[in-house]
């Protein structure tokens, strides 16, 4: 109808008693509408890219202050700022918060004032002639394109949160990555990386059943779509068996474990880090099974390689140190197991946050193990 409206049968007597002139829907309605439909899309990303933005703004902002708090406790000559200090993990934290932004950036860049232009002209463009709704289109499949970087950057703020044992903000924001990734379809790589995503976050929780079925469901797509011997396969594997160790299904757990190490001795080379990876899984597992030989083996092989080639402040040694103390603890070499807690603590101290919970479970060890060894000195 000339007023607006649009009409179905039972609507038309009404305009037309008012006089109102009536015709099918013009290409003009259907332009219209799809413009309004990209611009609230594009709105909403805009909307989500500033909240990530500030939610980097107020880490950052956190980080600074605490290190400008203690830069005026060390100018006053307080000797605990200075070890404080240097515990803060300035090369962990603060260099992902970085790389994050540089992300971003992206999502910044020319390609809204592009889209933002071009819907300006077509606007214009639909009140003088006909606009082809191809030229729509286009732009929707660049606005898709924007969700996904958008669903990149939500992902790797998880990650970050994860890496910090800020589990529940980890969650949030891989949900998020989730909810937009779907769009792409049960058989996307991206979907398939979320639902990993989401399941180590939620072992990390202690919940082992919401984080073994969002594994299998990332299992299921990338063994549709991935070759046999792919990493990433591996990497699933090593996943699932890492939970079903915590759930207590041994030989769930060493089935899982076996694959992804088969996997990557075969494909990857002899000091890749996920190698290392699946000789610290397999080292658990006969560590559990009381093969002390056999998991002391596994153990520093896996050693042997993140020395060689992590910083030798990385928490990855740190948590080879504390499994090689708890081996030597159960074999009653306690002096051994002091040397490998003390290693482990002296990293964890530098590099990790002081309500970090893998630094108190390396405290506790210590701890036990003073109990352990008064029981016979």
């Amino acid at each position: 109808c000339q007023c607006g409206d649009l009409l179905c049968s039972h609507l038309i007597p009404k305009h037309a008693y008012q006089s109102h002139s009536m015709g099918p829907i013009s290409q003009g309605l259907i332009s219209d509408k799809k413009l309004r439909e990209v611009s609230q899309r594009k709105l909403e990303i805009i909307k989500l890219a500033d909240s990530i933005i500030s939610e980097v703004e107020r880490i950052t902002s956190e980080q600074l202050s605490r290190i400008e708090s203690l830069k005026r406790r060390f100018i006053n000559s307080h000797s605990e700022a200075e070890e404080e200090l240097r515990s803060i993990d300035f090369k962990e934290n603060l260099k992902d918060l970085l790389e994050f932004i540089k992300d971003l950036a992206r999502m910044n860049s020319p390609q809204f004032p592009e889209l933002k232009s071009k819907l300006d002209c077509l606007t214009k463009e639909v009140k003088e002639r006909r606009v082809d709704e191809c030229q729509l289109e286009e732009v929707q499949q660049e606005l898709d394109k924007l969700d996904q970087e958008k669903a990149e950057c939500l992902r790797k703020m998880g990650l970050i949160y994860k890496d910090m044992a800020k589990y529940q903000t980890a969650e949030k924001y891989q949900q998020k990555c989730l909810e937009i990734r779907k769009v792409l379809g049960n058989q996307s790589p991206q979907v398939a990386e979320s639902y990993n995503d989401l399941g180590v976050v939620y072992s990390k929780m202690d919940k082992h059943r919401k984080a073994e079925e969002y594994l299998l469901k990332s299992l299921k797509i990338k063994e549709t779509i991935l070759d046999p011997q792919s990493p990433e396969l591996a990497q699933s594997y090593s996943s699932l068996g890492l939970v079903y160790e915590l759930m207590r299904k041994k030989s769930k757990a060493k089935e899982y474990h076996l694959k992804s190490f088969k996997i990557r001795e075969a494909v990857l080379d002899s000091h890749h880090l996920d190698l290392a990876s699946s000789y610290s899984d397999l080292g658990g597992i006969y560590e559990e099974e009381e093969n002390y030989q056999q998991a002391e083996a596994y153990w520093l092989m896996c050693l042997k390689i993140r020395e060689a080639v992590l910083n030798p402040q990385h928490n990855d040694l740190a948590s080879i140190y504390n499994n090689l103390g708890v081996l030597h603890w159960d074999k009653k070499n306690y002096k051994e197991a002091e040397n490998y807690f003390e290693k482990c603590l002296n990293i964890r101290k530098a590099v990790l946050d002081p309500e970090h919970p893998d630094l108190a479970r390396v405290n506790q060890n210590l701890q036990k193990l003073c109990t352990s060894r008064s029981g016979f000195w």
